[in-house]
């Protein structure tokens, strides 16, 4: 078989990127042999245990100085056997690029970047990007982002990001307001936005509750400081349940009219399959990259970033009981990113790039 090896920049431990990860491995290696090296390990490494038995080799970096990360890189791609590098930013495929240029390796280098590349990197680690031989885009946005920056279209590939098939549905609401539902890291601004969510909160009539859940990795918890300050000023307190952080949130939610998702820049967007695949109707930013390629007519709806009347005018909506989704037709709107399908997709990729 094939061996592959998956190189990954700093991981927190219970993000976008290792959910990702596992799941490619674990759909994969019955086809391939798998090795991960995490240059930096920043948080919870729980997550590699469950990854563990489904690779031959695993190596992790963590407190140490960034010349001793580089060196300890360096070495090990110096000695490795793969045939081919999938790797998670421009900087490694540079340090790759290079070792395979000195070393005179043989295996391929393979790009999977997780998020929008232009809202990410400068230009100067965008051009990083060219040393790759071929491109994984998990979003049709990504995908153009490659092109934009001078990338063969015909060594850059669409796989998306694959979504599990559930079985459970969540359904509207029994209560008597309307509960939105908002899954992912705790920022004022920056990359989740929240600002513009509770902006669009204080524009809203009727009865009405946002349930919030996610991390907050910010210094002294600031991030939420500032949203709480914020909700206050807006006197929308009364209406926001802050959640905090759940491993399994969506096992604690059984009914709930939409997930709202602000972000300024995704590389995907997984939060927005996973309530899909249960029926969840879903409002989200047009941002890049991701969204367009998930929400449609049939599961939601897509509103242009910044426009917080817009956002709003769809969220009352809800409230006003205008919209009639059917979870089963919710669920089926993401057919092609669906597990199944994806693996298909992806398997299909490797054999051309790999053969």
């Amino acid at each position: 078989m094939k061996r592959l090896l998956i190189l990954t920049g700093p991981m927190e431990g219970h993000g976008g990127e290792e959910t990702a990860i596992i799941k490619f491995i674990s759909e994969l290696r019955s086809k391939y042999v798998f090795d991960l090296y995490v240059s930096e390990m920043n948080d919870e490494d729980d997550w590699l245990q469950n990854i563990l038995p489904l690779i031959r080799n695993l190596r992790t970096n963590s407190d140490i100085g960034q010349l001793k990360k580089y060196l300890r890189t360096v070495s090990f791609l110096v000695n490795t056997d793969v045939d081919a590098i999938i790797t998670l930013t421009p900087r490694l495929v540079f340090i790759a690029s290079l070792i395979k240029k000195t070393f005179r390796k043989k295996y391929i280098i393979i790009s999977w970047i997780q998020f929008s590349i232009t809202n990410k990197f400068n230009q100067k680690t965008q051009n990083l990007l060219k040393q790759a031989n071929f491109h994984l885009a998990i979003s049709s946005g990504i995908k153009e982002q490659l092109v934009q920056i001078g990338i063969d279209e015909k060594s850059v590939f669409t796989i998306y990001n694959p979504v599990e098939r559930m079985l459970k549905l969540i359904t509207s609401t029994v209560y008597s307001y309307t509960r939105f539902v908002y899954i992912a890291r705790i920022q004022f601004q920056k990359e989740k936005n929240l600002q513009d969510l509770l902006t669009a909160c204080s524009l809203l009539k009727g009865n009405w509750q946002l349930d919030i859940y996610g991390f907050d990795a910010s210094k002294n918890h600031e991030e939420t400081k500032k949203c709480l300050e914020y909700a206050k000023h807006l006197e929308i307190t009364k209406h926001i349940n802050w959640v905090g952080w759940k491993d399994s949130p969506w096992d604690e939610i059984t009914n709930a009219d939409a997930l709202v998702l602000t972000s300024n820049s995704e590389g995907f967007g997984m939060v927005l399959c996973e309530a899909i695949s249960r029926g969840l109707p879903v409002i989200s930013s047009n941002c890049p990259t991701g969204p367009a390629d998930i929400v449609n007519n049939d599961n939601g709806f897509l509103y242009e970033m910044k426009n917080v009347k817009q956002l709003a005018k769809y969220m009352q909506g809800f409230i006003n009981s205008e919209y009639k989704f059917i979870p089963n037709e919710v669920k089926n709107s993401i057919e092609p990113l669906y597990m199944d399908n994806y693996i298909n997709r992806v398997n299909d990729i490797l054999n051309v790039i790999l053969n």
